[in-house]
Order: structure tokens, then C-alpha cells, then sequence
């Protein structure tokens, strides 16, 4: 999963927990980069269930920051999301 517009290093904890706390079926959140120059959060999630599935759920979903998880595109095993209002 890539997460862009996460520009400080608050904000990449605050997607990781609420991704973490918006379901049971999230099994494990591995952290691989996070620069913030570029914004960009590259996580790898275990979810059980498909990657539609976890779009739907997490779409919209807020983060404590005030902001929100926006799902801008995906494909079969990647997601890729957006922090932004």
C-alpha cells in the first residue's frame, strides 16, 4: 500500500493506527518507508479478505489528525491511498 500526502512523521503514525483500528480483519501493518520530501507512506498490510473489500472499508475512514483516508486506485494486491480532507 502506498499512502501519499503524509508529511510528517505524526501523520504516518496516525494513518498506521487508524488503519490498524478500522477492523478485526486486519492481521498485521508493516512499515517499509516513509520519506517526507515526497509525502509517500509505503506500508504492507495482511487483511483477511480481498483488496475490494478493504478499499470499501477504508475509504473515507478518518484519522486522528482530522483528516481522512482517501482510496485513489488499487489493483489485485496494491492499494494506493491519499491523506487529504
Amino acid at each position: 500500500m502506498i499512502v501519499s500526502n503524509v508529511r510528517s512523521f505524526k501523520i504516518s503514525k496516525a494513518v498506521i493506527k487508524a488503519i490498524s483500528d478500522a477492523s478485526t480483519n486486519i492481521v498485521k501493518i508493516t512499515k517499509r518507508n516513509w520519506n517526507e520530501g515526497t509525502g509517500l507512506l509505503e506500508l504492507e498490510v495482511k487483511y483477511k479478505g480481498n483488496s475490494e473489500g478493504f478499499c470499501e472499508m477504508i475509504d473515507s475512514y478518518s484519522i486522528p489528525t482530522g483528516d481522512k483516508l482517501l482510496v485513489t486506485g488499487g489493483a489485485l494486491n496494491s492499494v494506493r491511498m491519499k491523506v487529504g480532507r
